[in-house]
């Protein structure tokens, strides 16, 4: 009997360890994506400085790239740490 009940201990324990390191993960995923939105933002505010000169269509493209990305992180992070 001595042996079942560490047997299910270690199990637990692992278990934990296993949504602890999913959890992690996923939220390395979530910061991932808030900071890509906000190096998006800070970079599309430089042509309004003048620091630099793009076209409309540069500047689209780099915002939709931002989005895209920040939003893809963001659902991958979700996806591991709702996975069971």
């Amino acid at each position: 009997m001595g042996n079942f009940a560490n047997n299910q201990r270690e199990q637990q324990k692992r278990e934990e360890r296993e949504s602890t390191a999913r959890e992690v993960l996923g939220k390395t995923f979530h910061n991932l994506g808030k900071t890509s939105f906000a190096v998006m933002v800070v970079g599309n505010m430089s042509p309004l400085f003048g620091l630099s000169e793009m076209s409309v269509w540069q500047t689209l493209s780099l915002i939709t790239l931002g989005v895209g990305l920040s939003a893809w992180l963001i659902y991958l992070g979700n996806k591991i740490i709702k996975k069971k």
